[in-house]
């Protein structure tokens, strides 16, 4: 597990503690910047299986999660998730460049509160977004970005 940024007002308690799950690492580390300095613990992972292993020591509030990973994708890991009695009402919002099918789409509806495609959305919108999922416990299956 890595915190990969401490938040910016080490001062005060974090709001939540939130997982960015991305093989990239550039990815996980722009969004922990992003997070830190809206004052959330942000822990990264870089694959699916490293994601399922933090999520069940950390009980995260809200997990940002991409789709496209090698060995374990984003969709494994969010059936995996949902099946877990301890996990399963964790709120995913995800994250992806993937263009989804129509079953996809259905899936990610009824098991992510959010989804956002990469490169079409602010990063105040996905701010405002985790706000949303952390006030409300859930988001409602609604999709964000290219999937409106």
């Amino acid at each position: 597990m890595t915190q990969l940024r401490p938040q910016s007002d080490p001062g005060k308690p974090p709001k939540a503690t939130l997982l960015v799950v991305d093989d990239e690492a550039q990815n996980v580390s722009l969004m922990a910047d992003v997070f830190a300095h809206a004052g959330y613990r942000a822990l990264g992972a870089g694959s699916g299986a490293e994601a399922l292993e933090i999520a069940r020591a950390e009980k995260p509030a809200a997990i940002l999660l991409d789709l496209i990973m090698p060995g374990m994708d984003g969709f494994e890991v969010l059936r995996r998730l949902r099946a877990d009695a301890e996990l399963r009402h964790t709120p995913v919002m995800v994250i992806t460049a993937m263009q989804v099918d129509e079953a996809q789409r259905e899936f990610l509806v009824h098991n992510a509160q959010s989804v956002f495609q990469k490169g079409a959305f602010w990063i105040e919108d996905l701010l405002n977004e985790v706000e949303r999922i952390l006030a409300t416990g859930s988001g409602g299956g609604e999709s964000r970005g290219a999937h409106r």
